[in-house]
């Protein structure tokens, strides 16, 4: 699944694919791809897991994407550059 999911990102970058057909590609495969991690994770070592159990796994996965929210809160990394509209704005408002 790890290789299906990189390949829209190969394909986007390399064949120069539409941008939005390979990031829902790449959406799609986020489903199996996670649920695979989480039951070879979190499954008995008799079902072919590593036997961690369901509610480690799933409480490790909510800090992480909680840790990840936080980051780019405090890094403020999402945010855009707003310089570009302050000039349309002045107009509007002069």
């Amino acid at each position: 699944f790890a290789i299906l999911f990189a390949l829209p990102g190969v394909a986007y970058y390399a064949l120069r694919t539409n941008a939005v057909l390979a990031f829902w590609a790449a959406y799609v495969m986020t489903r199996p791809l996670g649920a695979s991690f989480a039951d070879w994770t979190g499954k008995s070592t008799r079902a072919g897991g590593l036997g961690i159990g369901d509610g480690p796994i799933a409480a490790v996965l909510a800090l992480l994407i909680v840790a990840g929210v936080l980051f780019i809160t405090v890094s403020r990394s999402a945010r855009t550059d707003t310089g570009e509209l302050e000039p349309m704005l002045a107009e509007e408002t002069g």
